[in-house]
Parts: C-alpha cells; sequence; structure tokens
C-alpha cells in the first residue's frame, strides 16, 4: 500500500479505480499510420498526466527541494560544492540520454515519474537537468554572495510563481500571469534582502531584473531558454553590476 501510495505521488495517477485504455488501432487501420509517425507507440502505452495542479505541486515541490544545493553552498566552499555537484549532473545527462534513446528506459520514466514531465520534454533535456547545469554554472562564474541568492530565486521563487499563478491566474505580464510574477517577485526581493542585507538596493532590482527575465518567454534561433536556466544566471548577473553601481 505503502508504495503504492508513493507512485500515484511520483506519478500523478488517479486514485479513483483504474479505467481500461482504448483498444489499440489495428496495424494498418486508418490511424496507424498517423500515429506511428508521431512516436505514438510508446506515448500510447505510458501517456503524460495532464499537468494539473497536483502534478504541478509534486514537480514543484522537487523544484524546491533543490534549494538544499545553495542552502549547502552557504557552509562548503566552491571547490568542494563543485566536487559534489559535478558528478551528480553527470550521472544526471547519462540517465537523460538513456530517457530519449532507449525505449525501455524512456518508457519505464514515463510510467513511473511521467506527471513530473512536461510535454515538451519528451524531445528536450528535463527541467532538472537544467537545475543541475544552472547550479555548477552559478556556483563556478559568480561569487558566492551573488551564487546563493540566485540559486534560491531558482528554487524557491519560481516554485511558487508556477504555483500561484496557476491556482490564482488573473491578467498576463509578459509570458507568465500577473499573480505568478507577483509572487516571484515579492520571494526574490525577500531572499535577496535576507542574504544581501547590506545592499536592499540591489537585491530589489535584481529581483525586478529576474522577474522580467522569468515570464518573458526566451528563445535563440529554435532553442527554447529555459528559465531553470536564465533565472539564476540573470540573478548574479543583476545583482553584481547593481552592486557595483550602487556600492
Amino acid at each position: 500500500m505503502i508504495f503504492r501510495l508513493l507512485r500515484v505521488w511520483l506519478s500523478g495517477e488517479p486514485t479513483s479505480p483504474i479505467v481500461e485504455p482504448k483498444a489499440r488501432p489495428a496495424m494498418g487501420g486508418p490511424n496507424f499510420a498517423p500515429m506511428a509517425r508521431h512516436g505514438a507507440r510508446r506515448s500510447l502505452c505510458y501517456p503524460h498526466p495532464v499537468m494539473n495542479f497536483a502534478n504541478e505541486l509534486r514537480r514543484k515541490s522537487i523544484h524546491a527541494a533543490s534549494s538544499v544545493f545553495p542552502i549547502a553552498y552557504w557552509f562548503i566552499d566552491k571547490r568542494t560544492m563543485l566536487l559534489i555537484l559535478g558528478p551528480m549532473l553527470i550521472v544526471w545527462l547519462i540517465i537523460e540520454a538513456l530517457r530519449h534513446h532507449s525505449p525501455t528506459v524512456g518508457g519505464l520514466v514515463k510510467r513511473y515519474f511521467g506527471g513530473l514531465f512536461r510535454d515538451f520534454e519528451d524531445k528536450a533535456l528535463s527541467g532538472a537537468a537544467y537545475v543541475l547545469i544552472a547550479n555548477v554554472l552559478t556556483i563556478a562564474l559568480f561569487p558566492k554572495e551573488v551564487a546563493i541568492p540566485g540559486l534560491l530565486m531558482l528554487s524557491i521563487s519560481d516554485a511558487l510563481a508556477s504555483l500561484v499563478g496557476m491556482s490564482v491566474g488573473g491578467p498576463r505580464f509578459l509570458g507568465k500571469s500577473w499573480s505568478g510574477s507577483a509572487a516571484f517577485f515579492v520571494s526574490a526581493a525577500a531572499i535577496a534582502l535576507t542574504t544581501l542585507p547590506d545592499h536592499p538596493i540591489a537585491g530589489v532590482i535584481a529581483a525586478a531584473v529576474t522577474t522580467v527575465v522569468e515570464a518573458l518567454p526566451l528563445r535563440w534561433r529554435h532553442f527554447r531558454i529555459d528559465d531553470n536556466f536564465s533565472i539564476p544566471l540573470s540573478a548574479g548577473l543583476s545583482l553584481i553590476a547593481a552592486m557595483r553601481l550602487f556600492a
């Protein structure tokens, strides 16, 4: 029973009685060819659950748990932190490669953790991969006093923005909802003021800049820039610029 509940929490399965799926289209039938062309064989077996609030809550709970990295970084040096995160990133990238190129691994991941993935992540890196990449780059590129608030904005402010935006909604701000962006700004400003009490103006400016970056649907050519990547980097750059400007 415990394992069943854990599986439901991770995969987003309904707790109501299981409804048998519709019969698979017959080989060579009128609906088979289009489905085969779009790789529907695996999605028919293990479709992604709808990204409703319950699934988003599970996803963002794990996202917020990544705050353990900047919190740990508060107590240890840069080299040690990178020695911890580097192998984790390598292992995760191997899992990502297997997820995309091994039908067996891809099917298992989708079956047991499908509720934690968005549809576009079927053909792209997952948000978790971008979180690890962003942690490594932010810690490697920025001073500790800048990297820590930037990574906390990624783990906490981004999670709050998504959950508030989905539950409250409201008018749009750039590519996101006003309510979600407001939650992001308030929490990001609180993080910056708490971790950088000697630079309040710089903290508020960085929170505002990062809120705008988080809301923008950023792209470079045909490549979608994931906000898990852009949030801590924009926070770090804007913090350094504002701290120098208002020193």
